[in-house]
């Protein structure tokens, strides 16, 4: 049985914790975290990135449904 697709309600956002920046849309569903860890002896290891990385990671991933929209003509902006 086919299902609709799912929607996540913009804006996304971008949460700071401890060791990881979680991103949400506008109703507070978790879509990804990026874990990170400023130890640079311990980031090879533990495969992490570094807490700008992941910063910069998740803000791309929550302008995605702006960027989607820019690309469809929908809305006018900067990419």
């Amino acid at each position: 049985m086919p299902t609709s697709p799912r929607r996540f309600v913009r804006p996304w956002q971008v949460i700071e914790h401890d060791a990881h920046f979680e991103v949400t849309d506008a109703a507070g569903v978790s879509l990804a975290v990026v874990y990170f860890d400023d130890e640079r002896s311990r980031q090879p290891m533990m495969k992490r990135l570094s807490e700008d990385e992941a910063r910069r990671l998740a803000r791309q991933i929550a302008r995605l449904p702006t960027l989607l929209r820019i690309e469809r003509g929908i809305d006018p902006g900067k990419a």
